[in-house]
């Protein structure tokens, strides 16, 4: 029996153009999640909602707008499935930050840099301004894997290579670029253009520092997601909604850790492995049809576990590795770190420089460094205790980390 040609990535991204261009996103639904549904047994606390200050309240509700099919939108642009989900809930931040780079400080800016926290919907934020460009038929270009990146213009899409130089793309458009173990720094094809480059980028300085000297660009740091934003993305994945703050709490505002524990991946094949039919496949599919429920219960459980014994011991060897080296993680937006180890302890958040009087922003290119919970700031402590080599002309900095728990994402 045949079965039909998977569509090559010129096809893929055609079906994009056709769905998105001058269209507003099909599959878009407007929700609503409210503070009860994302504790436990909706029981909350008077204290999260009795303090003075409005940046320290959790609303009652968020009212959002979310997007379903990213899968095929990352796989058209020419990446892989599995590195997002299918949902994408726009965030208040995604359209602060598409606000502030249209009409805000960030206007007249020719290339911009957007850092922040591992694991809080960068990339994603990428999908967002692309599906919004495309419905208002504003040509655009992004590049997120590989050797080629994929252009969008009245005239249809097009793949170009990211080696190319002189290029057809113009001032007018977008280049949006993810910054990934695969691909660091935007593409030659986008440095070497009239276009606006613009990158998400993890914040690791050596990823955009050049290029973005050489186009005058700006550094933006993203903030973090709130709990309600974190507990709708779980809602449209259609997991436990009344865990998120219970984890929040504990892990910090990270949506990819949270989702690594409320989504474990319990006996879950790729895309890959489900198009294989072999016999011992298909007995391997048949023993699970019949495991009890309680069985699957205990599966899940256990791989829940899993999950947060991976997180625990991140932050255990985040808290070595800042012990270690203190002064390479107190600023940043300027420090030479060799990976992102840290991000499983220490946050980064935005320092947003404010009109007095109002709430315009006109800097957002600073930030600060927090770790967000109790439990984390236990970890840390645990690791302090412990570490008979710390130098004492940083010991002031380590307290201040260690005492920072006000949770600037609530």
């Amino acid at each position: 029996m045949s079965t039909a040609e998977p569509p090559t990535p010129i096809e893929r991204a055609e079906r994009l153009w056709r769905t998105a261009w001058g269209h507003p996103w099909p599959h878009r639904f407007r929700k609503v999640i409210s503070i009860q549904d994302i504790f436990p047994d909706g029981d909350v606390p008077i204290s999260t909602d009795d303090s003075d200050d409005d940046e320290s309240r959790i609303p009652n509700e968020f009212k959002y707008t979310c997007l379903h099919g990213m899968k095929s939108v990352f796989e058209a642009c020419g990446g892989s499935a599995t590195p997002v989900q299918d949902v994408l809930v726009i965030r208040p931040e995604y359209v602060w930050l598409r606000e502030t780079m249209q009409h805000g400080y960030l206007a007249d800016a020719d290339s911009i840099v957007i850092t922040g926290q591992p694991g809080i919907g960068k990339t994603v934020f990428l999908l967002y301004l692309l599906l919004y460009r495309l419905e208002r038929k504003l040509p655009t270009a992004i590049h997120l894997y590989g050797d080629a990146f994929v252009m969008f213009n009245n005239k249809g899409a097009e793949i170009g290579s990211a080696r190319a130089q002189g290029t057809s793309i113009t001032e007018d458009y977008w280049a949006l670029t993810d910054s990934n173990a695969k691909l660091a720094q935007p593409c030659n094809a986008f440095i070497t253009s009239d276009a606006r480059v613009i990158q998400a980028s993890p914040p690791k300085p050596d990823r955009w520092k050049a290029w973005c000297k050489h186009r005058s660009g700006k550094v933006v740091v993203s903030d973090l997601p709130r709990p309600l934003e974190i507990g709708a993305i779980v809602k449209e994945l259609g997991l436990q909604t009344n865990e998120v703050y219970p984890l929040v709490s504990k892990w910090g505002p990270c949506i990819r850790s949270i989702l690594s524990v409320l989504k474990p991946k319990v006996a879950r094949k790729s895309s890959e492995e489900g198009r294989k039919s072999s016999e011992e496949d298909r007995e391997s599919d048949a023993r699970m049809a019949r495991m009890s429920e309680e069985d699957a219960r205990l599966r899940a459980k256990t791989a829940r576990m899993s999950a947060e014994a991976d997180l625990s011991r991140a932050a255990e060897d985040a808290a070595k590795a800042i012990l270690a080296m203190p002064s390479a993680f107190l600023s940043p937006l300027q420090a030479r770190t060799p990976d992102d180890v840290w991000s499983a302890l220490l946050f980064v958040s935005p320092d947003r420089q404010r009109l007095p009087g109002t709430d315009l922003v006109f800097d957002s290119g600073g930030a600060f460094t927090h770790i967000p919970t109790p439990y984390l700031t236990e970890v840390f402590n645990a690791g302090r205790s412990t570490n008979n080599k710390l130098c004492s002309s940083f010991a002031g900095s380590l307290r201040m980390l260690s005492c920072n728990h006000s949770q600037p994402w609530t």
